[in-house]
């Protein structure tokens, strides 16, 4: 490395620098590089080649930075987890400055006058600080913009506020109430009082204290604190949320997030304790607190931005997880993995909780909520747009869990091997081929050729793909990440192979998940958009060929999905709740299907096309002439100027109007199988389930009280939508 004329030998030491070291030694490179890229007023011919140079280093900081950090996540307390946050952001946030630098260097222009270069000397970046601001500063609806930490604080102070805590602790008191009075007289003495007992006997009598004061409390748990006349010690266990961790331990299948190994009702714990505390951002208050829901993975658009419906859902996950963690690991730079492996977890579909209604709807309905949905659907703070965000992400999952088979995608396989070789496997020097796993002995020509102790194979270290060898480990090259697409494909059409079977039926665990979503959207969904859907089930009753375009007002095709089962869900009365025989209609199932690949098809001829619409309409053609088998010169041609046309019916007659549609371009349009192939499993889905619930006493609000008593309750609804 260059530095004042000299060439200085650079090595980074595997022992002994630490972070800050590394980090004060190349902070001094580029001070000393940035005052000599002034000095010779930007036209430094070996400029390229010392930020080549610096580089080099900030690499090996951020390689050493990484080794360094790293998160826990499971039991800690709200406050734990953003002080670990702020930690692991001072280790990897030096990195990332020192870069900004290097980029400025680059930029740095000879034409720039002398307060700029001030500027750039003392380090207030010109790109980089002037993005910074532009992207804090947020316009007000009165025009005036708002500082984030002002918004920060406004935040913290409606979260703090008296009356926002006790409507809080209202609600937990009164989930927990609803809970105990729904218990029969059987249940709650020989499964629940033992249960509780067992862990802690005087909340045993506490419990039981708390059931005979409530024996006259309707079903819904409408009642006042002071109108039962509890002890403090009985109070005291139902608004700290012990009582409904029971509750939630015996009869809501003991559900907790596997990162911060705690409950629904230990998150919503966390609310109420906002007062006192100190944040620098919105996002460490996200990671203070948040609510538990299921891991998505979402393939977003500029468009969807402007319209949510058109977020593509890419797979649910069914092991829980909470936003607070979610939030801490994004900031961080950490990539998160559930237990079903596959890509890393980034975004959570939050629900309101069937074991404790009011106050997960509470929270859900916060402005802090909104912040994080606004984050999950367009990745700004600030794209908040209103409730139909929460709608369509609702809408968008429901449709994919049920209409979209398990399956294993290409991201996936590639996610899983890079957490599982990364940084200890090999490629192949040859060809390229990895990861190949050489453990256990770098000398690979000891073995290479042994016969396995079974004798059934021999021990091969060459690379499979080409057999290449070498019987030294340093000659293979370190496993860069990529996966060969023959890998890919065979992995795929494994597990294809291997839930053929499953494919026609649905587990419990994903009706488990469909029932919970079509629940929380039945609480959160506006009188206007539960209008739109009972309109659309009304055309789809009345009208043969309906019309689902967006002209018609329909956003998004999950809307159609909804349609079929809202109206019956927010029926009074489930027997008569409004015409079902669309239910048995091809022909509206047919014209659902030709809109789903109506839009499926402008939306790939959109991306082919970068979004130029008229290119778009160019594409779509030339595939249609090709799929039909057409050949282009057959088409009629106009006439030069100033002579008359032919008479239409005589160039209908000369034109050739025959087509070939057994063609190789068909081959292009199996996304079509598929669509309909989705739509005929979201369609059977909502004739099974209308047809379940509207036989069940009670219609859905049976299935709603029974959701929010216990998991055992609507396990007939399971069973029989499997």
């Amino acid at each position: 490395m260059t530095v004042d004329g000299q060439n200085v030998p650079v090595s980074i030491l595997k022992e002994g620098v630490s972070v800050t070291q590394l980090s004060l030694i190349i902070q001094g490179l580029i001070d000393k590089t940035k005052i000599q890229v002034v000095a010779a007023k930007g036209n430094c011919t070996s400029m390229s080649k010392v930020i080549a140079h610096l580089d080099v280093l900030i690499t090996a900081l951020e390689h050493l930075s990484t080794s360094k950090r790293g998160l826990v996540l499971g039991g800690l307390s709200s406050m734990d987890r953003v002080r670990q946050y702020r930690e692991t952001k001072a280790i990897c946030q030096g990195g990332r400055t020192l870069r900004n630098q290097v980029i400025d260097i680059a930029n740095f222009s000879s034409v720039c006058g002398s307060e700029e270069a001030a500027s750039f000397l003392n380090g207030r970046e010109m790109k980089f600080a002037n993005k910074a601001l532009r992207r804090a500063a947020k316009l007000s609806s009165e025009g005036v913009v708002v500082d984030p930490k002002r918004e920060c604080r406004n935040l913290l102070k409606e979260l703090s506020d008296k009356n926002f805590q006790q409507a809080l602790i209202s609600s937990v008191f009164k989930d927990t109430i609803t809970n105990i009075v729904r218990l029969s007289s059987q249940d709650f003495k020989n499964k629940f009082l033992p249960f509780v007992r067992a862990s802690n006997n005087t909340h045993g009598l506490l419990a039981l204290e708390i059931r005979e004061k409530t024996r006259k409390v309707d079903l819904d748990g409408n009642v006042e604190e002071s109108s039962l006349g509890l002890s403090a010690s009985a109070t005291s266990l139902i608004i700290s949320g012990e009582l409904l961790q029971y509750l939630n331990d015996m009869y809501h299948g003991k559900r907790k997030s596997y990162l911060s190994l705690s409950s629904p009702c230990q998150h919503v714990m966390e609310w109420v304790q906002f007062a006192d505390q100190r944040f620098d951002s919105v996002w460490e208050m996200l990671m203070f607190s948040g609510l538990i829901g299921y891991p998505i993975v979402l393939e977003r658009s500029p468009a969807s931005q402007m319209n949510p419906f058109l977020l593509v859902v890419r797979d649910v996950r069914f092991s829980l997880a909470d936003t607070a963690s979610i939030c801490c690991a994004n900031q961080a730079s950490v990539p998160l993995y559930g237990p079903e492996g596959g890509e890393a977890v980034e975004d959570v579909l939050v629900l309101v909780d069937p074991s404790m209604p009011r106050s997960s709807k509470m929270i859900f309905d916060s402005l802090l909520l909104e912040k994080y949905t606004s984050v999950v659907v367009a990745r700004d703070l600030h794209m908040y747009s209103g409730v139909s965000m929460q709608v369509a992400l609702h809408a968008n999952c429901v449709f994919h869990v049920v209409a979209v088979p398990d399956q294993i995608i290409r991201e996936d396989v590639i996610a899983d091997l890079q957490r599982k070789y990364m940084g200890r496997a090999f490629q192949c020097a040859g060809c390229g081929f990895g990861p190949i796993d050489h453990f256990g002995c770098s000398d690979l020509e000891a073995h290479h050729g042994e016969q396995a102790y079974n004798g059934d194979c021999a021990v091969d270290n060459s690379c499979p793909k080409c057999q290449w060898f070498s019987s030294d480990i340093d000659d293979w090259d370190k496993w860069n990440g990529e996966v060969c697409e023959e890998y890919i494909k065979s992995e795929i059409d494994n597990s294809e192979k291997a839930d053929a079977k499953q494919r026609h039926s649905l587990s419990e665990v994903k009706i488990e998940l469909l029932l919970r979503i079509l629940y929380s959207l039945k609480k959160i969904l506006p009188a206007s958009q539960i209008m739109m859907l009972e309109t659309l089930a009304d055309e789809m009753s009345a009208n043969r060929n309906p019309d689902f375009s967006e002209k018609a007002g329909v956003e998004g095709i999950s809307q159609l999905f909804l349609a079929l089962v809202i109206p019956l869900m927010m029926a009074e009365n489930a027997e008569n709740a409004f015409p079902t025989d669309f239910h048995q209609s091809k022909d509206c199932l047919l014209s659902i299907i030709r809109e789903s690949c109506a839009r499926e098809a402008r939306t790939k001829f959109r991306k082919q096309s970068s979004g130029d619409k008229e290119m778009a309409s160019k594409l779509a053609i030339k595939h249609v002439t090709k799929l039909l088998g057409i050949d282009p010169s057959t088409a009629p041609e106009a006439l030069p100027q100033m002579e008359a046309e032919p008479p239409l019916e005589n160039v209908r007659a000369d034109c050739d109007d025959s087509f070939n549609e057994l063609n190789t371009e068909a081959r292009n349009t199996l996304w079509v199988r598929n669509v309909a192939k989705e739509w005929c499993r979201a369609w059977s889905f909502a004739s099974a389930f209308c047809e379940i619930v509207s036989s069940r006493p009670g219609g859905w609000r049976g299935v709603e009280r029974d959701m929010e008593t216990g998991t055992s309750h609507y396990q007939d609804v399971v069973e029989a939508l499997k």
